[in-house]
């Protein structure tokens, strides 16, 4: 599988906001962590952020969430 590429998949929203901006990161250890710096930052709602690999994420209820690379959503 290759990398997600942001052009192609912003062609094909269909929103207003959500994925306004889209990020994709090749490795981060929580995509929410990228998420709450920006909020904290002042980045407009809409943010959503992907990445090929995640090392530390997290999922509903704190649980652990590993992705192996391109192995994710």
């Amino acid at each position: 599988m290759s990398a997600l590429n942001i052009v192609d998949v912003e062609a094909m929203l269909r929103t207003r906001v959500l994925g306004r901006p889209l990020r994709y990161l090749a490795t981060v250890e929580s995509t929410q962590d990228i998420v709450r710096a920006a909020a904290n930052a002042g980045t407009d709602e809409g943010l959503a952020v992907a990445a090929g690999e995640q090392t530390a994420g997290r999922g509903r209820a704190g649980r652990p969430w590993w992705s192996p690379p391109a192995g994710g959503l």
